[in-house]
């Protein structure tokens, strides 16, 4: 025993044995350990694992244990890793000097599910969630689609996307609900008609086909896609114009429907009058006049005559059908 003197020990030591040393430990050179690293547990009884040592790889390596947050600093602290209340963990990003929010990655131990979360004076609110057994992820937040650092496409509110629609069936209906896209791969040429959606839903529809197909009307090519959007009348399609489907008339005076219709050939004699039907608010439609005879399209305050080989514009307003050019 060594009592208020200096031990001082020149050359390798070796001490085989426990040792209990009460007191700072100051080294000068490396700290080489061949086996774990403990720690006493709050009642002091007892020692929990804190770095165990693992060989079962190709190299040895630390496994930590018990711990109770990583706070990582550059400037000021940027990131915080802690556990979740139910078995997760959380990665955090505090709030910096300029105001910024807290934000947060969570991995729920029960369910799973990977989300991201912001918190504001306290208030945690959800931004994202990624499910874990489904390819569906939750977007409870504004959502911004960027090209050269400028923001294109923002999507507000509460939006959620499952899988993109295959779509293998001949005509019929396209449920959008959930959906951010739809692959047309249907035997033949069809006309199909989107159903479901909220106000705003964004998607697009492409024709993996070798043929033309039709959406709402709205023609797309082999091979190209385009845009709707999900308004207060239906879904509308983009492009100035919409080219969609023909169809043929060759009856005489009566009623037109033009629903989901852009272009009408009429080929018919003797001269009669038609009016254009189920239209809505910004369609357009091209009326083709084939065969010998003129024709009459009933108009919002007049009839417009088309005479034989040659086509007029329509527009569908609040007041009724507009058309192209002044009248004969």
């Amino acid at each position: 025993m060594f009592s208020g003197k200096e031990l001082l020990l020149s050359g390798n030591a070796r001490i085989e044995g426990n040792e209990t040393i009460t007191g700072d430990i100051d080294v000068g050179g490396n700290l080489q350990t061949r086996n774990n690293i403990s720690l006493l547990n709050k009642a002091g009884n007892g020692w929990l694992s804190f770095a165990t040592r693992d060989v079962s790889g190709s190299e040895a390596k630390f496994r930590l244990s018990n711990i109770a947050d990583l706070a990582m600093e550059g400037v000021a602290p940027f990131l915080t890793i802690f556990p979740y209340t139910n078995g997760g963990i959380i990665f955090n990003t505090p709030s910096g000097p300029d105001g910024q929010h807290a934000h947060q990655i969570t991995r729920s131990a029960n369910d799973g599910v990977l989300s991201i979360a912001r918190e504001v004076n306290g208030e945690r609110s959800l931004m994202m969630a990624f499910a874990p057994n489904v390819n569906d992820i939750l977007f409870n937040s504004d959502i911004y689609f960027s090209q050269k650092n400028l923001f294109d496409v923002c999507l507000s509110g509460l939006v959620e996307y499952n899988d993109i629609s295959h779509v293998s069936y001949a005509m019929g209906t396209i449920n959008t609900d959930n959906c951010p896209g739809v692959d047309l791969n249907a035997p033949g040429s069809n006309d199909f008609t989107l159903t479901g959606g909220t106000i705003n839903q964004r998607i697009f529809v492409r024709n993996g086909t070798a043929l033309v197909q039709h959406v709402d009307g709205c023609r797309i090519e082999p091979g190209e896609f385009r845009d709707f959007i999900k308004t207060g009348t239906g879904w509308t399609a983009s492009g100035a114009a919409i080219s969609g489907k023909s169809i043929n008339v060759s009856s005489g005076t009566g009623n037109i429907s033009v629903s989901n219709v852009s272009t009408v050939h009429i080929n018919y004699s003797p001269t009669s009058t038609y009016t254009l039907t189920n239209g809505y608010v910004g369609q357009r439609v091209t009326v083709v006049v084939l065969g010998s005879a003129q024709h009459w399209i009933e108009g919002a305050a007049k009839g417009h005559k088309i005479v034989a080989g040659e086509f007029r514009d329509f527009i569908y307003t609040t007041a009724g059908w507009v058309a192209s050019a002044a009248d004969y």
